[in-house]
C-alpha cells in the first residue's frame, strides 16, 4: 500500500499507482495473482454521484490533480491463505498523496504468511 501512496502524486497517472503496488507484490512471487481473474484494480474513486478519478488500474491513464480523493487498496489473492483486504483513502496534494485516516498502517510480521511485504 505504501508503494501506491508514494506513487500517487501530482501529474502521475492512476495506472502508475497500480503498477507501483503490483511491482512490490510481483517481487514477492505473487505476479500471476496481480491480474484477472484474481485482481483487476488497486483502488477506486470516492464520492456521491462520481467515481472520479476512476479505478486504480493499469488501463486508467487519468492524471492526478490536486484535490482528488480516492481509495488505494492493494487487496491481493494469496494462494497460501486467501484474500488480503486492506485500504486507505487518500487526498492528492502538492506534497503528494496524504492518507485521510489517523491510524498508522501496521504490517503483520508473520513471515510464514509473507504478508509483511504487502505493506512496503
Amino acid at each position: 500500500m505504501n508503494a501506491g501512496i508514494q506513487a500517487a502524486h501530482l501529474g502521475a497517472a492512476m495506472a502508475s499507482v497500480c503498477r507501483a503496488i503490483n511491482t512490490v507484490l510481483e517481487a514477492e512471487g505473487y505476479g500471476e495473482y496481480c491480474h484477472p481473474p484474481h485482481i483487476r484494480r488497486r483502488g477506486h474513486g470516492l464520492g456521491f454521484g462520481s467515481i472520479r478519478p476512476g479505478d486504480v488500474s493499469l488501463d486508467n491513464e487519468t492524471v492526478l490533480t490536486e484535490g482528488m480523493v480516492f481509495m488505494i487498496h492493494p487487496n491481493q489473492h494469496l494462494p497460501e491463505t486467501g484474500y488480503l483486504l486492506c485500504g486507505e483513502p487518500v487526498l492528492v496534494t502538492a506534497r503528494g498523496a496524504e492518507p485521510l485516516t489517523q491510524q498508522p498502517v501496521r504490517a503483520r510480521r508473520d513471515r510464514s504468511l509473507r504478508l509483511r511485504s504487502c505493506w512496503r
